[in-house]
């Protein structure tokens, strides 16, 4: 129930200090200048804590989004193992740049302003003559940094009850350029592999061969482990991959022949060392250097490679759209692509749709048999 005392300060001025006490809610307290004021506020308080929505009001108006954001950090990002460094960073700038924000302060021009800020950022990008100038932050990765401070909000409703509502859910994507279409032709390929055949590092050449026969991404194959290849199957299996969901994928043969060779070596090794194969099982395929239980850095390997191969405008992750690419041309659906890619939806596969005409023929040739008898 809501109680209301007037008060007649020194000065003759009169305030009304309401109280409202309700079983099983903290004790809310305020003071008005008017009865009615007082009577309003006691009246929607008792509202809102029946209807239980007054203790996400009363958590909004004195939480930080730097609270919001280290709890985040610290309880839910663990959770989400592939993208954690770089979902941190840039959870870590939200931090600096509207930490000192209540909850209940956020409006969408807080949001507009901070990706004015963010726009302004310049970040090196290295061009294909090797240089590194600084340019700015490109539109696709300004989205990337409002994907990572979503969910943060999201938890904030779901699961802390500190919110009502998403803060961000009128706050439209930046259009980004069409994805890119660089792939490797036949001879470029031949002369990727053979350049990772030279390589001083035993590892490049199995990396490449697994990026392209498999179209994984890259921290997905630095990330395998021994115990994730089942020799008998064939397969290798993703347990942490980006969409969350488990994946098995085939090795084709000459992908397979070259894991047999890099697992015979460490075998050999861990037998020189007189340690059972057991050991093995927890090793990373592509260990570190500096050993540890860290992946192997493959930048420098890779553009050694690539730079002997003479490829230009080529980047690492072009592997995996190569992959897309050839399996388009050779007639797999644009679902077959999404199920080997690991995509949930086809909205990121249907860039390779104008590969694949012939097998868009076919699918309406079956299509007008089907309908009306032709041959």
């Amino acid at each position: 129930m809501a109680s209301i005392q007037k008060r007649v300060g020194r000065n003759g001025d009169i305030t009304f200090r309401v109280q409202v006490r309700l079983r099983g809610a903290p004790v809310e307290r305020a003071t008005f200048t008017s009865k009615t004021a007082a009577k309003h506020w006691a009246q929607k308080i008792e509202t809102d804590i029946r209807e239980n929505r007054h203790f996400r009001t009363a958590e909004a108006r004195r939480r930080t989004v730097a609270e919001l954001i280290d709890r985040y950090i610290e309880q839910w990002l663990p959770q989400k193992a592939p993208s954690v460094v770089t979902q941190r960073f840039q959870l870590l700038w939200w931090r600096e740049e509207i930490g000192d924000r209540i909850l209940a302060e956020l409006r969408p021009d807080v949001f507009i302003d901070a990706r004015t800020e963010l726009s302004k950022r310049l970040v090196p990008k290295k061009g294909a003559d090797g240089k590194t100038t600084q340019v700015k932050i490109s539109s696709g990765t300004i989205n990337r940094y409002f994907a990572a401070l979503s969910p943060v909000f999201t938890v904030a409703v779901k699961e802390l009850g500190w919110l009502h509502e998403n803060p961000l859910r009128t706050i439209n994507k930046l259009k980004e350029p069409k994805g890119r279409d660089r792939f490797l032709d036949k001879h470029e390929i031949k002369q990727l592999l053979a350049a990772c055949k030279n390589s001083k590092n035993s590892y490049i050449h199995l990396f490449v061969l697994l990026s392209l026969s498999t179209g994984m991404r890259k921290n997905e194959v630095l990330g395998l482990r021994w115990a994730d290849f089942d020799q008998d199957m064939k397969q290798l299996t993703l347990h942490d991959t980006k969409n969350g969901e488990k994946r098995g994928i085939p090795v084709a043969a000459q992908a397979l022949a070259e894991l047999l060779r890099v697992r015979s070596k460490a075998e050999k090794k861990l037998k020189a060392e007189k340690r059972p194969k057991s050991d093995l099982e927890g090793h990373h395929i592509f260990p570190s250097r500096a050993g540890g239980d860290e992946p192997l850095d493959i930048r420098v390997p890779w553009e050694t490679v690539r730079d002997a191969a003479k490829l230009s405008d080529f980047r690492i992750h072009d592997l995996r759209h190569t992959a897309a690419s050839y399996l388009a041309m050779n007639g797999s659906s644009l679902l077959d692509i999404a199920h080997v890619l690991g995509h949930k939806s086809l909205d990121m596969v249907k860039r390779y749709a104008h590969l694949s005409p012939q097998h868009t023929a076919k699918t309406l040739e079956q299509l007008g048999t089907a309908l009306f008898g032709l041959k």
